[in-house]
């Protein structure tokens, strides 16, 4: 197994197509989805736990 660089997995994250309204944008999806991981890599499974 090779050590990859911890980004590369934000930038593929960054790869995700946001099908979003425009209109109601007011984080970028990459952020959102980072965000997400992290929490649940912390333990937090319920959306309800991700979003505090």
């Amino acid at each position: 197994m090779t050590k990859e660089d911890p980004r590369h997995g934000l930038n593929r994250l960054a790869e995700v197509p946001d099908k979003r309204n425009p209109r109601g944008k007011r984080h970028p999806l990459s952020a959102i989805l980072s965000l997400s991981v992290i929490a649940m890599m912390c333990g937090y499974r319920s959306y309800s736990a991700i979003a505090q």
